[in-house]
């Protein structure tokens, strides 16, 4: 968990097991923009669910009234992927900061010389080599698995997809699948907001969570298991027609 983010003079990058990423808090200080639409556009980028877990991992932090809320921590790819669309003298100015503050510091990861190892020191490390070779195997063995393997990786730790990783995960694009919602009569804006209506909440096809960004409460819906069975088979019907 993060303490409070507060603005900086330079961008300030974190290393963790090797891998260099800034904090979604960081962005929104440098570059001007609230919070919540950082997380927002975080979780609306048009990416695969796979670059999306390498590359925007969630953690929380503490806000000013000491209550946990959710933020990001972003590799080099995924602050990429995110920034490109930030335009204006001041994004451009912060863009080359975070460039070259990542160049520096994966520069001084690769020239920083590996420790000295004794003979047993070796074989653990071979065999700690080697046991992340067979997990990685067993990974891409779990990966090929049928299609409903790839909706668990879409879902989060409840089991739920929020909408665009539900169009994901029946292979469609998010924004076509959201739209389709719409039209069918299951979604309607309650202020900015996109819910079901009441009848498909019922059926279990919906459910809505509160979630806390930057000290606020919102209500973010998300598509049940049962939901997407339906819509998958729904969608399926549609296209054969």
């Amino acid at each position: 968990m993060l303490g409070l983010s507060r603005k900086n003079e330079a961008p300030v990058l974190n290393n963790k097991d090797g891998k260099v990423f800034v904090s979604s808090l960081d962005i929104a200080d440098n570059f001007g923009k609230q919070h919540k639409n950082i997380i927002r556009d975080v979780e609306n980028i048009e990416c695969t669910p796979e670059f999306s877990e390498l590359n925007f991992e969630p953690t929380s932090y503490l806000d000013k009234s000491n209550r946990e809320s959710k933020c990001y921590n972003i590799t080099r790819d995924g602050f990429s992927f995110l920034v490109m669309g930030f335009t204006g003298k001041k994004a451009a100015i912060w863009k080359e900061k975070y460039i070259e503050a990542f160049n520096k510091i994966e520069a001084e990861l690769k020239n920083t010389p590996a420790p000295q190892l004794s003979p047993d020191e070796i074989v653990q490390q071979a065999l700690l080599i080697q046991g992340e070779k067979v997990k990685k195997l067993e990974t891409k063995i779990e990966q090929d698995k049928p299609k409903v393997e790839f909706y668990d990786a879409c879902a989060n730790k409840d089991g739920l997809y929020n909408l665009r990783n539900a169009g994901r995960a029946i292979c469609e694009t998010p924004n076509k699948f959201i739209s389709w919602l719409k039209q069918s009569g299951y979604l309607f804006y309650e202020g900015k907001k996109l819910v079901p209506y009441a009848k498909y909440r019922q059926q279990g096809l919906f459910e809505v969570k509160v979630v806390h960004i930057d000290e606020k409460e919102y209500a973010q819906t998300y598509v049940t298991p049962k939901g997407l069975r339906s819509f998958q088979e729904k969608w399926s019907n549609l296209k054969v027609a």
